[in-house]
């Protein structure tokens, strides 16, 4: 008789655990925050298939080159203005010979889409010559 209460139970738990969308993954790595993840997200983006290259990869790869050229860089970095429902406009940053550069994507963390909205970020997106 114990035996089938105690099965009912774990019966019933499960069933109830199932109903709510099951159990949360454990991540050992805490979530951040949203305008992190967008930052992130763009950060990590591999503009061409196959080719581990992140849009990161390719702004320190323009950095160099240009510091190589003999340009003087004050980097500003990365920052992401809310636009409400988790999306986001990803900007970065950084002055060259004293002019201000900026690449800035749309970011819906909804759906990962990102979209550059500058020229400056479709360049780091779409050139194939990194």
């Amino acid at each position: 008789m114990r035996g089938a209460i105690f099965g009912a139970v774990i019966l019933a738990l499960v069933v109830l655990v199932l109903r709510s969308g099951g159990l949360s993954p454990v991540s050992s790595e805490p979530e951040l925050p949203d305008d992190q993840a967008a930052i992130q997200l763009v950060r990590r983006y591999e503009p061409v298939p196959g080719r581990p290259q992140t849009i990161d990869d390719r702004i320190a790869t323009v950095i160099e080159n240009s510091r190589l050229a003999g340009q003087t860089q004050e980097i500003v970095g990365w920052s992401a203005q809310d636009l409400g429902d988790r999306r986001y406009l990803v900007h970065f940053a950084l002055r060259e010979n004293g002019v201000w550069i900026g690449a800035e994507w749309f970011v819906n963390l909804k759906n990962g889409w990102i979209n550059p909205t500058n020229q400056y970020a479709s360049w780091l997106m779409f050139e194939r010559s990194f």
